[in-house]
């Protein structure tokens, strides 16, 4: 794998959660709603080293010995688990059937709305107001980060140093990003200049689409 993949991080999650026992639907949706990583028990929205990410396009659950599918409805891997009996649509002409089993609800954060309050945390980012972002969404090691960066360049190490030391408790990915990040803390605690190179965005996919001018936004 290439250095910035956070595969073997997710993984390693994964392994920690795993314990030999089959897996349910439900137990599935809770992997794959996870977001604590192999070494923080909070990694907050949006970690590319947990499980859930933020930037699923499609999530499916296949429960094979019952021929049925799992359906993720938006957004990510947060909203209700959709059952389709399988061997049901493929008869049906319509491609349509009933409900075979239970909805799986919706996950919490996005009931509570705390979920909402990250999508908007990163668009103040794109807007370029990372103090905003944090008042939003204080579990998003990306706009700690970039706040922290901006409180170092206007002088108050302090804050910036306790800043950073928050987002970095989050574990957050890829590798090369988390190295940014400590070096820069380690130039915001000691006295000397601070890295020339400033820190770069993280964008979701659909970030990276609505930039490239291939979709407006909404």
């Amino acid at each position: 794998l290439a250095k910035d993949a956070t595969t073997r991080a997710r993984v390693a999650r994964l392994s920690a959660l795993l314990s030999g026992d089959p897996v349910t639907v439900e137990g599935a949706v809770a992997l794959l709603r996870d977001r604590s990583t192999a070494n923080t028990a909070d990694g907050g929205f949006g970690n590319r080293n947990a499980l859930a990410g933020d930037i699923a396009a499609h999530s499916v659950i296949f429960e094979l010995g019952k021929r049925r599918a799992w359906v993720a409805a938006a957004p990510h891997t947060s909203g209700a688990y959709i059952p389709v009996d399988l061997e049901a649509v493929l008869a049906d002409d319509r491609g349509t059937s009933p409900l075979p089993a239970p909805v799986v609800p919706a996950e919490p954060a996005l009931r509570s709305g705390e979920l909402e309050a990250y999508f908007a945390a990163r668009r103040a980012l794109l807007e370029g107001d990372a103090e905003e972002a944090v008042r939003l969404c204080p579990r998003f090691a990306e706009a700690l980060a970039l706040l922290g960066e901006e409180v170092a360049h206007r002088g108050d190490r302090a804050r910036a140093r306790a800043l950073l030391e928050r987002a970095l408790a989050m574990d957050p990915g890829p590798r090369s990003y988390r190295e940014d990040l400590e070096r820069l803390l380690a130039a915001v605690a000691g006295t000397g200049p601070l890295p020339e190179r400033r820190l770069r965005r993280q964008l979701s996919p659909d970030e990276l689409i609505r930039a490239s001018g291939v979709v407006d936004e909404p």
